[in-house]
């Protein structure tokens, strides 16, 4: 049975108050059989209504008998043809209205940060940290937000994240870690990685520092190991070697150069640096500098480099220049 939500909601709501026919019941109960995740949205939904005082009224309305006892009241008679269409009208409102209610009502619950099983944490001019239900740890880099289950229930632990952080995964081989960033998944088991995304070009990295993870889109996959680095850009996954010492400076606050050159040293600066959105190098980037930076402001480190570079080194505008 193909996947329509909103039809099978419908069919799990007519379940629920009593009133799917026999077909309907059979179309459900395949539909359950055919995946684990199927029938675990399904027990999600029993749980929402089962703990839903005011929709399960509803379950208990009985058209014909509320009918009759109105007409008692005020000693209305009418043919029975028009009666049995009244109660007909009556019966599919007490269907329909709960159903509509409670399947809006599930969908906000599904899908709504802090309505119902997900939780949103989001940073803005500071990094910030948080532990998720399984005990892994999220350290977030500024202006990013993470939106996770309240309760890690299922088969995985679904986590969504916006922006960038670093991740400390609590092992549970029988439950794998899975992050939807972008047009990105990354699933692993237990490890540590940092995890970035540029939302306005779609540009996804990763670089792995334990463990071993799964990074994949569409039909392409790579498995990476501890000093492996992915990047997902314009549609198509390149990996390699860890190269940038410094993809962490963000959670660190350290800035370090080994043998690095201009080159090198100015994309380390652009992407610490919130203020500083492009670069012009209008010199030789053969000069080698070593150095290391703790927390600085970027006027410390411009004036220090360019007491080892003897070039001149300023941002202007939001462009960091670099010339003799």
């Amino acid at each position: 049975m193909e996947n329509n939500w909103k039809d099978i909601d419908i069919l799990i709501t007519k379940h629920l108050t009593n009133s799917i026919s026999q077909e309907e019941q059979h179309a459900l109960d395949q539909w359950k059989g055919e995946d684990q995740s199927n029938a675990f949205h399904f027990d999600e939904m029993a749980k929402v209504w089962n703990h839903s005082k005011g929709l399960q009224a509803f379950q208990n309305v009985d058209a014909q008998l509320d009918l009759a006892a109105i007409k008692k009241r005020i000693h209305f008679e009418q043919p029975d043809v028009k009666i049995r269409k009244i109660n007909l009208a009556s019966r599919i409102a007490a269907i329909m209205i709960p159903a509509v209610m409670f399947v809006a009502g599930f969908a906000l619950y599904q899908s709504t940060p802090g309505f119902g099983k997900w939780q949103a944490f989001n940073t803005e001019a500071q990094n910030g940290e948080v532990t998720l239900p399984d005990h892994s740890n999220v350290t977030l880099n500024q202006n990013s937000r993470l939106i996770f289950l309240k309760k890690m229930q299922g088969d995985k632990r679904l986590i969504k994240l916006q922006g960038e952080g670093y991740f400390k995964v609590a092992k549970n081989p029988d439950k794998p870690f899975v992050i939807e960033v972008g047009k990105v998944n990354v699933e692993v088991l237990g490890t540590e990685f940092n995890l970035e995304e540029n939302a306005r070009t779609g540009r996804v990295c990763i670089a792995v520092t334990e463990g071993k993870v799964r990074f994949w889109s569409g039909n392409q996959e790579e498995i990476l190991l501890a000093g492996d680095r992915a990047v997902f850009e314009n549609g198509v996954i390149h990996k390699k070697a860890i190269g940038n010492e410094n993809f962490l400076s963000w959670k660190t606050g350290i800035i370090s150069f080994t043998n690095a050159n201009l080159n090198e040293v100015s994309a380390a600066i652009q992407d610490h640096f919130d203020e500083v959105v492009g670069v012009e190098v209008e010199t030789n980037t053969d000069l080698k500098i070593t150095t290391k930076f703790t927390n600085p402001s970027l006027q410390e480190v411009l004036d220090e480099l360019m007491i080892h570079s003897d070039k001149k080194i300023e941002c202007i505008d939001g462009k960091l220049i670099i010339s003799d």
